[in-house]
């Protein structure tokens, strides 16, 4: 029988919530039946959370590393955390965790057992051992904190077991592992989804559980696409579009707005369709990129899709507004068994982006096309299509989301109202009462004697123009909008003379443009164009061109919206238009990793992710082969060919004969640009000069091109010589990139073919080459497990779906600096970690090391920064940057398998001509004595084994595409093997 003491104490726990439930072990691996365990106590309502203290020791090649990444893939409680303990005794750790707690720390612990399991006999010793370090300590004098109270608290369940009814355990799973039996394995992690297990499994293993299409598959596609294309051939190019949210389906989703005073408002989707935006409205969509449990099918327009999915020879897409696009695949899979439907998920609620979207598509050849969606706005916008394209049957139709019963009824018994009285008023006249109702206007009048009335520039859909602004994009799109938001108002005419990228000619603009200017024009409503101002001599125009150039021809002096950015340059900001000059040779501009772009967030991570498994990268632009030669600029100068090869020769164009000199005595390198200056100095010789002279602005101007040359090949090998155009770039006068036409490339070539130069003596010239990619076969189980890598590194530091990627990289610097801070019992300023961070996190070195010296205290932290900087800051960077450029290695790897239509001359032969000469090199190095060789080599081949293996390698350096209006590359495994191969080679 209980004293009533001991009914008391037990009355406490009960009525509290503030149990913390230590479960120590070695956890090597982590097995589904700790998980389980930790969860059973997380359900009890008395334990406040749970914490799996892991210790250091390696069991048969498992680390605790291994366990600690699978365990953030895995659990999804958030009482439940796991954390290292340098205490490899499990009753240890968990003594040594409460000696460490603060001195006032006061809450009840207790030690995680099964009641039927053995482990639960050392919890007995538990509760008496803590209340004796409490009051007499340690051998050491050590004591607990006074306010701890150790209990005993059980979790009463029988143990989970496998198949055949023994016990899941780690001993069981390392075996698994170690024969490779996948089966067994997954046993061992029940409820845990097979997207998430297989990348567990990597964890553990470095090995990928892949599948690929089958034979079959590919034989029906073909046999599909072929009897489409003959359809089209007879009927013309055909396009179905559906929206889906309130056209398809009714979500039991939020749309959020906040306001630019601080107020929120809560729309559905059928009220945001009519919703008229606000300057300084912020949407937050985030709940539209979950996975849709339930929602109320709009069975007539569902009905429409199905009928138009029987079309053979029409394509139809799924348009929406959504940033991601797989939820609505697999609900229209899942739930109507539509499978393989084309969804395209723009990411912007802003009308104008889908008629963009369908513009796109007429100029792709559809002629004959159908526009579904329940937003007049929407409808109204690709309606307005019809008068640039009067050649194309376009139908825009408004249809009807859903209703609910109850508002069916109402809207029912308003239409028969309304009936009666237009009945009744038939023939009258109707004369609006202007006495009693004002006038509804809109925007800020110009002039009192002019029809022009201007709106608010939409910051929202601006945002695409303003993130080519390393300002703007360092702020993030929600920073950019809060700051456009303060702008003024200035007259052209104040600021014309020290107003950049201004081209007043409008007669000279491309049709589509003028053609929407009238539109707007006759109207009397104009939109604000937008300059940024750096200071009162230098503003540039971020968005408006177009407007301002009719404006002016019509005699009007526009209004200009201005968003000062003087005070960011002031922030140790360097302005640059589009980044930092590349160090891949030549003159061109870095084309970057995903991963090295700090100002995409985490949804728009997520959303690249899903359009390259879908392959559907080529979305805003048509998708090319990122090729394997050397880099070369050409431009048109003074009358002659000019190359550049880096900055000073961009100020500086270097002759034909120069270039020669310049790799003169170089074997097949010296070849390859000799030749190539010379069939680039006779295919511009038969060009018209005034239209070089047009195109290149005099030497502002370069083409950016690739020299493919079979004798100097680096890794890939192709049969030809080419010269292959990638785009255009400009400069200014300091040869910093003031911007690139990524269309410039098909341009030169054109001008190049039409001059009938394009066969020279040694090259050919060709455009950039466009790729064909393929839907992943297991997209779903590949996207649900890269995104959870993403979600986990959003998670590390609490981040949210709409944070910048920065965000992060500036968390984790934090924490380096603030944690030597700390061993070195340094109280470091915020300004100062904030100096830091920018200089080791965004490479802004504004601020020198002798400078941050002078700031620091402490000698022994301003020792260890000066030290940091010179030795360890590149092996930190790489820790740092390793987890996104894991994602995105094992994306291109995945992408890069399912490509067509690639340069290389014998696909597969070459293929193994890489294989075979890795293994050659391979061979050579063994017998090499240098541990950095060897410890370079190991380091890529694990990358390579990371990423699938050697199966993996292709012979395509990678490919280039567009998201976001930004350019990106794709590698795979290209990367590494090149690393792999340049160590082998040269020893770099």
């Amino acid at each position: 029988m209980k004293s009533i003491l001991q009914e008391f104490k037990q009355h406490l726990i009960e009525q509290t919530s503030n149990v913390t439930v230590l479960f120590p072990g070695g956890f090597k691996p982590i097995t589904g039946a700790h998980l389980a365990l930790a969860n059973r106590y997380a359900e009890d309502p008395q334990v406040q959370q749970v914490v799996m203290l892991i210790g250091p020791k390696d069991r048969d090649g498992f680390t605790r590393t291994q366990s600690i990444q699978a365990f953030n893939l895995m659990n999804s409680n958030p009482k439940i955390r796991i954390q290292p303990t340098e205490f490899n005794s499990p009753i240890m750790a968990a003594y040594e965790y409460l000696f460490a707690l603060p001195e006032d720390t006061a809450g009840q612990y207790a030690m995680a057992a099964s009641a039927k399991g053995d482990d639960y006999v050392r919890t007995k010793s538990f509760v008496p051992n803590v209340d004796k370090y409490k009051t007499v300590g340690d051998k050491s004098g050590r004591m607990m904190p006074a306010g701890v109270d150790a209990i005993e608290l059980t979790a009463n369940a029988d143990p989970i077991t496998y198949p055949s009814g023994e016990p899941i355990s780690a001993t069981a799973t390392r075996q698994a592992i170690a024969d490779g039996d996948y089966n067994t394995f997954k046993f061992s992690y029940p409820g845990i989804t097979n997207e998430i297990l297989k990348n567990v499994w990597e964890i553990f293993t470095g090995k990928m559980i892949e599948t690929v299409f089958s034979k079959e598959w590919w034989s029906t596609q073909l046999a599909e696409d072929v009897e489409k294309l003959f359809t089209e051939l007879k009927t013309g190019k055909r396009l179905r579009v559906f929206d889906f949210d309130d056209t398809l389906a009714k979500m039991n989703a939020t749309i959020y707005v906040k306001h630019r005073d601080g107020s929120n408002t809560e729309l559905n989707p059928a009220q945001f369709a009519v919703y008229e935006p606000m300057p300084g409205d912020d949407f937050d969509f985030s709940e539209f990129d979950r996975i849709i449990k339930s929602a109320n099918p709009i069975q007539k327009n569902v009905d429409a899709l199905k009928r138009a999915m029987q079309d053979a020879g029409a394509k139809t897409t799924i348009l929406t507004a959504r940033r991601v696009a797989y939820p609505v695949k697999r609900y229209l899979e899942r739930e109507h068994g539509l499978k393989n439907i084309y969804v395209v998920a723009l990411g912007s609620s802003d009308p104008m982006d889908k008629a963009r979207w369908i513009e796109k598509q007429i100029q792709k050849g559809y002629d004959d096309i159908e526009f579904i969606d329940d937003s007049p706005k929407n409808v109204k916008a690709v309606d307005s299509l019809q008068q640039q394209y009067p050649d194309v049957a376009l139908t825009a139709h408004l249809v009807e989301g859903y209703m609910d019963p109850k508002t069916a009824e109402k809207h029912k018994k308003k239409i028969e109202k309304l009936r009666k009285f237009l009945d009744k008023n038939t023939g009258k006249e109707f004369v609006y009462d202007f006495d009693t109702y004002d006038k509804t206007t809109y925007g800020v009048r110009l002039t009192e004697n002019s029809n022009i009335r201007y709106t608010l520039p939409n910051f929202d859909v601006e945002w695409d123009e303003a993130v080519r602004y390393p300002e703007f994009k360092q702020l993030g799109k929600s920073g950019w909008i809060k700051l456009a938001n303060k702008g003024d108002i200035k007259k052209y005419s104040n600021i014309k003379s020290v107003l950049g990228n201004v081209d007043l000619n409008f007669d000279s603009l491309e049709k589509p443009k003028k053609k929407r200017f009238l539109s707007a024009f006759s109207n009397g409503n104009i939109e604000m164009p937008i300059a940024v101002k750096f200071n009162e001599d230098d503003y540039d125009l971020v968005a408006g061109n177009t407007r301002i150039s009719g404006l002016v021809k019509n005699g009007i002096d526009p209004n200009i919206w201005i968003v000062n950015a003087s005070h960011l340059l002031e922030n140790k900001f360097t302005r640059l238009t589009e980044g930092t000059l590349l160090t891949e040779g030549g003159a061109a501009g870095h084309m970057a990793h995903p991963y090295d772009d700090h100002g995409l967030t985490f949804n728009e991570m997520k959303e690249l992710i899903a359009r390259a498994l879908e392959g559907e990268l080529d979305v805003e632009e048509a998708v090319t082969e990122k090729t394997d030669g050397q880099n070369l600029q050409v431009t048109w100068k003074n009358g002659q060919v000019g190359f550049a090869r880096n900055k000073g020769t961009i100020k500086k164009p270097l002759t034909t004969q120069e270039l020669i000199n310049k790799f003169e005595g170089r074997g097949p390198i010296s070849d390859a640009f000799r030749e190539s200056g010379q069939d680039l100095q006779a295919a511009f010789g038969k060009i018209d000069s005034s239209k070089l002279d047009e195109i290149f602005k005099n030497g502002r101007v370069f083409a950016n091109m690739e020299i493919i040359y079979p004798a100097t090949k680096n890794i890939i090998n192709y049969d030809k010589a080419h010269i292959q155009f990638h785009n255009l770039v400009e400069y200014d006068e300091n040869a910093n990139k003031v911007q690139t036409d990524m269309t410039g490339g098909a341009l030169i070539q054109k001008i190049i073919e039409d001059a009938n130069a394009h066969m020279q003596n040694t090259f050919s010239f060709i455009p950039p080459q466009k790729i064909k990619l393929g839907r992943i076969a297991d997209f779903e189980d590949q996207q649900a497990a890269l995104f959870a890598e993403v979600d986990q590194l959003k998670t590390q530091f609490g981040l949210k779906d709409t944070d910048l990627i920065s965000e992060y990289h500036r968390a984790w610097w934090r924490d380096v600096i603030i944690t030597k801070a700390q061993e070195l019992g340094y109280d470091i300023s915020d300004d100062l970690r904030d100096t830091l961070v920018d200089r080791w996190a965004f490479d802004d070195k504004s601020t020198s090391i002798t400078a941050v010296k002078k700031q620091i205290e402490n000698p022994e932290y301003a020792q260890w920064v000066t030290d940091f900087d010179k030795k360890d800051f590149k092996s930190y960077q790489k820790q740092n940057m390793e987890p996104f450029e894991s994602i995105f290695l094992r994306l291109g790897a995945l992408v890069l398998s399912n490509v067509s239509q690639i340069l290389a001359a014998d696909p597969s032969k070459s293929t193994q001509e890489i294989k075979r000469d890795i293994a050659t090199l391979m061979k050579q190095v063994q017998q090499s004595k240098d541990p950095e060789i060897l410890k370079k080599v190991e380091y890529q081949l694990k990358r390579i084994e990371k990423l699938g293996g050697f199966d993996k390698i292709v012979p395509i350096e990678g490919i280039v595409f567009t998201f976001k209006g930004n350019t990106y590359k794709l590698t795979g495994a290209f990367a590494p093997v090149n690393q792999l191969i340049g160590i082998l080679k040269y020893g770099r």
